[in-house]
């Protein structure tokens, strides 16, 4: 920094930056006084920060109330960049109020915490919002890290980072030296879209989880949508879901109408492009409905299949079920923790807590495993597990137990959850979520 007024009085050494001024200054903190606070103008120097113009290494601007949880690996901060050359960074969500990927880099000597791919992206990766979503967009999930510690196979460095946005959209970014199907670093798709609106209330607050399929040895992601900010809320057409979906081109990138990297022009008009031609999960012809539980349920095997959708309510009936945390897949079952608000839309009241549990590659229902597992008898009106009263958080697994917390009951009940899980495919202990394993 300098003193505009005085420039010549400015010393830099040992990292430190010192500013001498050649008379008093006074800052005044009482009301009562007449005397008024000096003017200081200090101005960021290019020669002494070692920004050049247009950098934007240090653009922390954009940055929200974060709930996203820094995922940490090494990354190859260029495509032909040799492995001595990668670096740790961190990579999470802008959080509310921003829909910005921050990539920070813990190992730049000269720029330490510097946003790693600033100049390709002109500061942190850009989700834009689609123009035809009615959800002001955000990025308060956790990401998908996929790297090469989780399969053998994997046949690059770096990362595949898989993003769902508030407003109901996957993203796939590439960190990754992988340049397969033309790929770039930092390049990114939207891989599948979720339809949400403000009506339907599928906002997207919880991350997704992620494994390798057994019987299709597909990559799969798990989610589900629901306002949390507004759990009680009983209004309009809501229409909140559970999914799986498949990423065809796993381990590699592929896009299919590509977006250029951010610091090329126009690149925003081929963001909202790519958005507009993605999959969505309505389509029938490419995601089944697996809502019914009867034996006839198609399942999504044919490689066409983008996967499975779970809607949680009749909307003629509708009980406005919410998803209330991350899921947990777990010995081919996806675990969903559920809310569902109080009968007659009491706010001030306290509703139930549900587990749903699903094939993890079919998306039928198999919560009857878990009242069976406990003894107890399944909910003739509910299709899921019922837990009790409060608001569940997401489940843990441990030696075959789903562990959990409930918030909500009063202080004299037990908040602590626990629950035998259902038996699965129990060949797939071996390959588990990719939290199981860490990262």
């Amino acid at each position: 920094s300098k003193a505009t007024s005085k420039p010549e009085l400015v010393e830099v050494s040992g990292g430190e930056t010192k500013i001498k001024f050649t008379s008093n200054k006074v800052y005044n903190v009482s009301e009562f006084s007449s005397e008024t606070s000096s003017l200081i103008t200090i101005k960021l120097s290019d020669t002494l920060t070692g920004v050049i113009e247009n950098d934007y290494k240090y653009d922390y601007s954009k940055l929200g109330e974060t709930w996203s949880t820094p995922r940490i690996f090494r990354m190859p901060l260029s495509a032909t960049s040799d492995y001595s050359e990668d670096k740790y960074v961190a990579v999470f969500g802008g959080g509310f109020g921003s829909s910005k990927l921050f990539i920070v880099n813990f190992e730049d000597e000269n720029f330490p915490g510097s946003i790693a791919g600033s100049l390709e992206n002109k500061g942190p990766i850009s989700i834009i919002d689609s123009d035809d979503i009615d959800i002001t967009n955000a990025l308060s999930s956790t990401a998908v890290v996929i790297t090469p510690e989780i399969s053998s196979t994997i046949p690059w460095r770096g990362a595949m980072v898989y993003m769902n946005d508030l407003e109901g959209k996957i993203t796939k970014i590439n960190l990754s030296n992988s340049t397969e199907n033309s790929a770039e670093l930092y390049e990114q798709t939207t891989l599948f879209k979720l339809n949400s609106s403000i009506d339907n209330g599928r906002y997207n607050y919880f991350s997704m989880d992620a494994t390798i399929g057994q019987d299709s040895q597909a990559f799969w992601l798990y989610g589900g949508t629901g306002d949390f900010q507004r759990v009680n809320d009983v209004e309009g057409s809501m229409d909140n879901i559970l999914f799986g979906i498949k990423d065809p081109d796993y381990p590699y990138f592929k896009s299919n109408h590509k977006v250029p990297i951010q610091n090329n022009d126009g690149w925003k008009a081929f963001a909202l492009q790519n958005i507009n031609l993605a999959p969505n999960i309505d389509d029938t012809n490419i995601c089944k409905d697996t809502t019914s539980t009867g034996e006839d349920v198609a399942c999504p095997v044919e490689t066409a299949d983008s996967g499975w959708v779970v809607h949680l309510d009749d909307l003629a009936n509708n009980k406005y079920r919410k998803l209330t945390g991350t899921p947990t897949v777990y010995n081919g079952r996806v675990y969903f923790p559920i809310y569902k608000p109080p009968d007659g839309g009491n706010r001030c009241s306290l509703g139930n807590a549900y587990i749903c549990s699903d094939d993890d590659e079919c998306g039928t229902n198999k919560s009857p495993e878990l009242a069976a597992r406990e003894g107890v008898a399944m909910d003739d009106e509910d299709p899921c597990f019922v837990v009790g009263a409060g608001i569940l958080s997401e489940l843990v697994v441990f030696g075959g137990t789903l562990y959990g917390n409930v918030a909500g009951p009063s202080e004299t009940e037990d908040t602590l959850v626990t629950i035998l899980a259902g038996e699965g495919d129990l060949i797939k202990t071996n390959k588990p979520s990719w939290r199981q394993l860490g990262f």
